[in-house]
């Protein structure tokens, strides 16, 4: 897919190019715009007397692959990370995002308002953001349990896991539940 990619982003860089030289030498009065013009009602009126859907088609269809391929280039550039890297004394540590991910749900546990959080680490450009999805239990002060959640999430990050690069913990309460009463049936 690379090379074809490649290759309709040069087919549509030169064709830009041709148009852009052949304008500038229309304005500068190098090609004179009525030969020009006569020679591209000549061009046309050959292409028309081939099969007219067809060339049109292929034109269409030309045109519709390299939008594309422009706009899979564009999206391909924003490569998503699936790591962070930060230096140690004896060399580079890397740590998976989904490796982060699974300590922040496990810190979930140890938090008493909390009934579930379902994280989603990204890398930003000047560090981690983690968004945590929770489900707190209904006896619980929303704002403070928030606060606790964010305050225990980014400091366990930073201290346990040694990446000092947390730029942001956000708290998204999805759900208030019950806590549920234990009856003591075993």
């Amino acid at each position: 897919m690379k090379g074809l990619v490649k290759f309709f982003l040069i087919l549509g860089a030169v064709i830009f190019f041709l148009f852009a030289v052949y304008t500038f030498l229309i304005s500068v009065n190098i090609l004179n715009l009525k030969e020009s013009q006569k020679v591209l009602s000549l061009w046309m009126e050959n292409i028309a007397q081939l099969n007219a859907g067809l060339i049109g088609g292929i034109l269409a269809l030309l045109s519709l692959l390299i939008s594309a391929a422009i706009f899979y280039a564009s999206l391909k550039e924003k490569i998503i990370k699936r790591e962070i890297a930060f230096g140690n004394p004896l060399g580079e540590v890397k740590v998976s995002l989904a490796a982060i991910s699974e300590f922040v749900r496990r810190l979930g546990d140890q938090i008493d308002e909390v009934k579930e959080i379902k994280p989603r680490v990204v890398v930003g450009k000047k560090g981690l953001e983690i968004y945590n999805k929770i489900i707190l239990f209904s006896d619980s002060n929303i704002p403070e349990a928030s606060d606790r959640v964010q305050t225990i999430v980014k400091r366990y990050v930073q201290d346990v896991l040694g990446i000092q690069e947390v730029q942001e913990v956000k708290v998204f309460v999805e759900k208030i539940i019950p806590r549920e009463a234990n009856t003591g049936n075993v």
